[in-house]
């Protein structure tokens, strides 16, 4: 130590001698994880908090479209089951109309 007020670490990281009382960095360095950061420069850029309220949205109505469109595909399916059940039924119908007549002849 030096006794010139600075702390021996941060003059080790801000590149001034610890054992040189003359030698000391400018009161502008503080240090920051173990890093020497110049306080007087531009403030660092923000942290990247994650996603914007922009890409949850977005995110949100893709989600409910496919949603919609999957519910969409499956009333297809259950419509054309239903319509498929009603042809069989009427065919077997004709059919049964047709043997009905046919053993009454």
């Amino acid at each position: 130590d030096d006794d010139d007020g600075w702390n021996d670490t941060i003059e080790a990281a801000c590149g001034s001698d610890p054992l040189d009382a003359d030698s000391f960095p400018s009161p502008d360095f503080i240090l920051v994880d173990g890093a020497c950061v110049d306080a007087s420069a531009k403030p660092l850029p923000p942290v990247d908090d994650g996603p914007s309220l922009f890409t949850m949205c977005l995110l949100f109505w893709v989600a409910v479209a496919f949603l919609a469109l999957l519910h969409r595909r499956g009333e297809r399916v259950e419509h054309r089951k239903k319509l498929a059940a009603e042809k069989d039924a009427m065919i077997n119908k004709m059919i049964a109309s047709d043997t009905a007549k046919t053993e009454e002849e």
